[in-house]
């Protein structure tokens, strides 16, 4: 008899159990709204009719490393006939280039650069500038005896 009075209330108990998760499960729903603010109405915007086919979206135009002439004229095999962007300052004038330096004074060297290309004519001495362009060996016989300079790609970048 009391192996069966165990088993009833093991019955009983597993509903009680049920019964109170149920109603334990409604009170945090309930409540649990209760609490959170208001959500205002949204619109749903609906997508412009198209015209034809959409345009492809512009490639992103490539950013180069900005480096010093040093940098560059150091170690130019690793830079030739590539896009480099440098910075730095003009410090001589020749008749069709202009030499740029990491100093804005200073006696001109081997490792310095010349600069060809349009453009050219804007550069003034002691004043620091970013250029972009194209290096390349030989085709010009400047007179630091550099055997690269660059050819400058777009003088409006400036």
């Amino acid at each position: 008899m009391s192996y069966y009075v165990y088993i009833l209330d093991c019955r009983y108990m597993r509903k009680t159990i049920l019964l109170l998760g149920i109603v334990a499960l409604i009170v945090i729903i309930y409540f649990g709204n209760v609490h959170q603010q208001p959500s205002l109405p949204t619109t749903t915007l609906k997508p412009a009719p198209s015209i034809g086919h959409p345009l492809p979206a512009p490639a992103p135009k490539e950013v180069l490393a900005l480096h010093t002439v040093g940098q560059v004229t150091w170690h130019a095999k690793d830079f030739v006939g590539k896009n480099v962007r440098i910075q730095g300052y003009m410090i001589k004038r020749e008749a069709a280039y202009v030499i740029f330096s990491d100093e804005a004074t200073g006696n001109v060297t081997s490792h310095d650069l010349p600069i060809t290309g349009k453009g050219i004519g804007i550069f003034k001495p002691k004043q620091k500038y970013i250029i972009e362009g194209k290096l390349v060996y030989q085709g010009l016989e400047a007179s630091n005896h550099n055997p690269y300079h660059l050819e400058l790609s777009d003088p409006s970048r400036m």
